[in-house]
């Protein structure tokens, strides 16, 4: 709502009592709510399933305090390792979190090779870098 009672004559008995509108407040609301509209198609044409896991659990990159959401320039992801992309917008594989999304049954530890086989996605090979491999032109 953009618009306030105005401060003055008590007595509105003509014409009842006076409103003023901020223009300014009103163009923040249509600005709200077309950004609202925006998040909400976005969200429904999503192609990715939301998984909340605890904080200790959670990848290493989201391990941190952040600030408020709204801020001027959006917050690095791990600027250290050269990723300067949105950490809001950080989308991670199901085959990397699925030892905290389905964990081992309880009761009596698993082999390594027995947990592989419970897990329903088989696991992620990393390779490294090409400039983490020790190679010749590395050293020359």
């Amino acid at each position: 709502m953009a618009a306030f009672r105005e401060v003055g004559n008590p007595k509105f008995t003509l014409g009842g009592p006076k409103w003023k509108v901020d223009t300014d407040l009103r163009q923040y609301n249509v600005d709200v709510w077309c950004a609202q509209q925006s998040t909400r198609k976005k969200w429904k044409a999503r192609d990715w399933d939301v998984h909340e896991v605890p904080f200790d659990h959670a990848p290493s990159v989201l391990q941190r305090v952040l600030p408020e959401k709204y801020t001027e320039l959006p917050v690095a992801a791990d600027p250290s390792y050269g990723d300067y992309s949105n950490i809001d917008q950080k989308v991670f594989d199901i085959e990397e979190l699925q030892d905290v999304l389905f964990p081992a049954p309880v009761g009596g530890s698993v082999a390594k090779t027995e947990s592989d086989a419970a897990m329903p996605y088989p696991r992620l090979l990393r390779v490294r870098a090409k400039h983490d491999l020790p190679t010749l032109d590395s050293i020359l």
